[in-house]
């Protein structure tokens, strides 16, 4: 529902004088309106048509009343609406920052008890490896952030084999990344009761022992000694392995994730952002 009724994807904003599809001419900084109503940075897009020449804004907002005032946007507007939604019926969340240019969400499953990965721009459920395995992307940080729990480094969910779809992880010292962490987790669960800190603390156990065995699985399949159960954790599901649906086909070629690229795009933002 949300994909196909609620929510419109946006690469180039049509034209509301004649239907033609705009070009980018760069960022431009928000009105006062656009303010008001958070958007953090606009684009700026003009119509190619020579006998109309209308240039039409597109603010990136991040309010969530905007959003449902708007409902259109990239992955950064799907991620926070569809998250806020999650929320607005008793789910609990989380939003994942991906350092090579996407958001998602994940949502907590009480009867499986683990976060589960959920895209709203491409559909999908429970499909971690769709990034490396379907949309051929290499990842180096997915960071998940969450009302109550913090903030998480939950990489390992998303590259299974570091080796393979991993990048260097070099934005800071390891060390320097866990620390931010747990000092994040810290002042958001300062002022929880107990109770919820024991609930969260056994999540945090169960979702490093969830981590561990993807690695284990890893390497068990590598030296070519591993159960069938290592075995199965490691191979991805076929849902896993389509290209990116979101997007033109050229934009998701153009920042190699049509399924066809194995390397690490170039995409520093613009138009290409969240």
């Amino acid at each position: 529902w949300f994909k196909r009724t609620f929510f419109t994807w946006v690469d180039c904003p049509i034209c509301p004088n004649c239907g033609s599809k705009t070009e980018l001419q760069g960022l431009t900084p928000p009105n006062p309106d656009e303010i008001v109503r958070g958007a953090t940075r606009t684009e700026l897009y003009k119509c190619p048509k020579q006998d109309c020449q209308r240039h039409e804004r597109f603010p990136r907002y991040s309010d969530v009343w905007a959003l449902l005032e708007a409902r259109r946007g990239r992955c950064g507007e799907w991620a926070n609406c569809f998250s806020m939604l999650c929320r607005a019926v008793g789910g609990r969340v989380r939003w994942i920052w991906n350092s090579e240019d996407h958001v998602w969400t994940e949502v907590y499953s009480d009867h499986q008890q683990r976060w589960v990965h959920v895209d709203a721009c491409e559909e999908a459920w429970d499909q971690p490896r769709l990034y490396t395995e379907g949309w051929g992307k290499q990842i180096a940080y997915c960071v998940a952030f969450s009302h109550d729990g913090g903030a998480a480094d939950v990489t390992r969910r998303y590259v299974r084999n570091p080796r393979i779809h991993g990048l260097p992880r070099t934005r800071c010292p390891e060390e320097v990344l866990l620390y931010i962490i747990d000092e994040i987790r810290e002042k958001r669960r300062k002022n929880l009761s107990n109770e919820d800190k024991n609930r969260l603390m056994r999540e945090d156990m169960r979702e490093e022992q969830e981590f561990k065995e993807y690695v284990a699985a890893v390497l068990a399949a590598e030296v070519g000694a591993g159960a069938a159960a290592h075995l199965e954790l490691q191979r991805p599901s076929e849902a896993e392995k389509r290209p990116r649906e979101s997007g033109r086909g050229e934009w998701a070629r153009v920042r190699g994730e049509d399924g066809q690229h194995s390397g690490p795009a170039n995409r520093p933002g613009g138009r290409g952002g969240p």
